[in-house]
């Protein structure tokens, strides 16, 4: 008997938080934008990059996960059509 482990992904969540994510990214950067001393602009703008960066990461990351889902979901309907196929011309 073989097991599989079987990762389930909310997607819809993962897309609202990244909407939520993106939308406060936005903001921070008009934040920072009306930041008046020189010191703290400079930490503003080491900050953006950073968030920059791992945005950018997370944005590849989650590319991988739809890629990941939506090939298990094209396997899932070709092996139905596979199947439906077969029955149409075997009588199941």
């Amino acid at each position: 008997m073989e097991t599989r482990n079987q990762i389930t992904i909310d997607v819809t969540a993962l897309r609202t938080r990244f909407e939520q994510l993106q939308e406060y990214l936005r903001n921070t950067e008009k934040r920072y934008g009306k930041v008046i001393a020189k010191n703290a602009q400079q930490i503003c703008a080491n900050m953006m990059r950073i968030l920059e960066k791992k945005n950018i990461q997370l944005i590849a990351s989650l590319e991988q996960l739809k890629i990941l889902y939506n090939s298990n979901t094209n396997k899932r309907g070709l092996i139905n059509a596979i199947g439906a196929k077969h029955c149409r011309y075997n009588g199941c």
